[in-house]
């Protein structure tokens, strides 16, 4: 009995330590190596024990090698984690991947209609990890599902809308 109620007590224990952050949380997922985070300004973070943070300001990181980003979304998956949102500048849509989140990079989002190669111009609204099949989900405007498997070319447009 005092197994189960440690296993519990483990699966529905508050964060000990919360990250110090500027801007607010705007989602959180976790895998078997970390929780990770995400806020509004911004902010990746992550934490294997819910006490010790890292938190990554991801445009200040990456500035000069990728656009500002307005993040929406993050999904942590069994083997990577993904960030989505559109470019501040032009509003196109952007994802990244980090296998632990100490290093970020953009996953194109391109798809294929027979032998013609398109890229997503819907915006992100949100992302999730589809454990089952190995891949990202990211729900977007116009009725638009897109998914991203770990081949790059392998990504599908779903439209799901009334016309």
């Amino acid at each position: 009995m005092l197994g189960i109620i440690l296993i519990l007590h483990l699966l529905v224990s508050p964060i000990t330590s919360p990250p110090e952050v500027k801007g607010e949380i705007i989602g959180t997922s976790s895998n078997e190596y970390a929780t990770f985070g995400l806020t509004d300004a911004g902010e990746i973070f992550w934490s294997r024990d819910g006490e010790s943070w890292t938190v990554v300001d991801f445009n200040e990181a990456y500035r000069g090698f990728y656009e500002p980003v307005r993040f929406v979304g993050i999904a942590a998956g069994a083997a990577s984690v993904a960030v989505v949102g559109t470019y501040e500048k032009t509003g196109a849509p952007a994802m990244f991947v980090s296998s632990r989140g100490n290093v970020w990079t953009e996953r194109r989002l391109t798809y294929f209609q027979g032998e013609e190669m398109f890229e997503l111009g819907e915006a992100p609204l949100a992302v999730r990890a589809d454990l089952e099949r190995d891949e990202f989900v990211l729900t977007c405007t116009d009725d638009v599902l897109f998914f991203v498997p770990p081949c790059s070319h392998c990504n599908r447009l779903e439209y799901h809308g009334n016309d």
